[in-house]
């Protein structure tokens, strides 16, 4: 008798893919009304809409992911019409890697990298490297972005790279790299928590 959640945009946007597809709704029970549809939702509206993802450039990182294989043919279709879109190539590649076509996947970001060298697409490899046991591969696929990239990105991506070097025991080198932080990335916990570590690997 009363809504206890209105959802957060992904149940009103599967109800918008079962329209498009012909397909039976979700149950009535569930109420997702359209306008909790918000910027997370809006590449996957473009897809459904039969419109081309927006690009990506260096420091702007996508909104969301999508992980369901209901929506592959659709980021298929937006790259067969526009074979040069690499956030559409990016997108592919996670909902591949994340459905087990690993080599897909790893193979579309290599692709997409010849036409565009994203830093995510660096760091989706850099992953998947490591995934396979590779470690020296992932660092050399994070070492292709730029510590301005880093800096301007979300603290998460540097986090990682820094978490790889921690593993590969390059203490020296991860030391050199927090000292040129800004102070907002130093005082990060997970961060500063590895210089922790350098600095007692480095005695100091």
């Amino acid at each position: 008798e009363t809504i206890l959640h209105r959802g957060h945009g992904w149940g009103a946007l599967e109800n918008m893919r079962r329209r498009a597809e012909n397909k039976p709704l979700l149950p009535a029970s569930f109420t997702f009304p359209q306008d909790t549809l918000g910027k997370e939702q809006e590449p996957w509206i473009c897809l459904l809409e039969g419109r081309a993802l927006p690009e990506l450039n260096d420091t702007h990182f996508p909104a969301s992911w999508m992980t369901d294989a209901n929506y592959i043919p659709y980021l298929e279709r937006c790259i067969k019409s526009d074979p040069h879109n690499t956030a559409a190539q990016l997108h592919l590649g996670v909902n591949l890697y994340e459905n087990g076509r690993y080599d897909e996947a790893a193979a579309l970001w290599e692709k997409a990298l010849l036409a565009k060298p994203l830093p995510i697409l660096h760091r989706n490899l850099a992953c998947a490297a490591h995934q396979e046991g590779d470690l020296k591969k992932a660092i050399r696929q994070m070492e292709q972005i730029t510590l301005d990239t880093y800096i301007a990105a979300d603290a998460a991506f540097l986090q990682e790279y820094l978490r790889l070097l921690a593993e590969d025991g390059q203490w020296q080198k991860l030391n050199d790299i927090y000292q040129k932080l800004p102070a907002r990335l130093k005082e990060e916990e997970r961060i500063y928590l590895l210089e922790c570590e350098a600095a007692l690997h480095l005695e100091n």
